[in-house]
């Protein structure tokens, strides 16, 4: 029998997303702001915003002296762009200052930065680095409740310590980051809030959620 992260995987071989931030020639800086861009927000929606962004401010040392009405002007269609703007500022500062214009490689320093949350740091670690870091966004923390009923967290996730420790304890040790992708991939396509397409879904057999009676 197939595992559940074995499941994970082949899906999003085939069926899994294609975004910018997966193809490889990425810098450390232009992963970490993509990972922080896409804390919350759709990531189709980030795909435009992060190409004018790094184009625009390519390291950390521009992006440190940027001019905030540019930066809120490209900021915009993701929403919250004066709190976004205001935050990069000092986050690439802090890189400048801090860390040699160098993004940390590890949790602790990173989560340090301003407006790096748990979930931007474990995805930079693990999609940038190659680290065997969960992944745990509101997608994500869906299917799993749904797989193996959870109770779903009723509050911010970056404190929802028994779902990141889970999260953790599935890991495959080899494809972790093709397999932490599937799980994005499958909550955001699939294991949709609303109308979650069961008979599409690889781990429909064994999910608690599509074995349940209708209510």
């Amino acid at each position: 029998m197939t595992t559940f992260a074995d499941r994970v995987i082949a899906w999003g071989r085939t069926h899994g997303r294609r975004f910018p931030w997966r193809e490889p020639g990425l810098s450390t800086f232009e992963l970490l702001l993509t990972e922080v861009l896409l804390a919350r927000t759709r990531a189709d929606a980030v795909v435009p915003v992060i190409d004018a962004l790094l184009t625009r401010f390519p390291d950390a040392t521009a992006l440190a002296t940027a001019d905030l009405a540019i930066l809120e002007a490209i900021l915009t269609p993701l929403g919250l762009f004066r709190k976004r703007a205001r935050a990069l500022i000092p986050l690439a500062q802090k890189l400048v200052s801090h860390h040699g214009s160098h993004v940390p490689q590890a949790l602790e320093p990173l989560l340090e930065l301003p407006y790096v949350g748990r979930y931007a740091a474990n995805a930079y670690l693990c999609f940038g680095l190659g680290q065997r870091r969960p992944v745990v966004d509101a997608n994500v923390a869906r299917l799993l409740d749904r797989y193996w009923g959870l109770t779903p967290w009723k509050g911010k996730l970056e404190h929802a310590e028994a779902h990141w420790q889970f999260a953790e304890s599935l890991l495959p040790w080899q494809d972790v980051q093709r397999y932490n992708w599937g799980l994005l991939d499958l909550g955001a396509l699939v294991c949709k809030p609303r109308t979650p397409d069961c008979r599409a879904c690889p781990l429909r057999e064994g999910c608690k959620h599509a074995s349940a009676p209708p209510e």
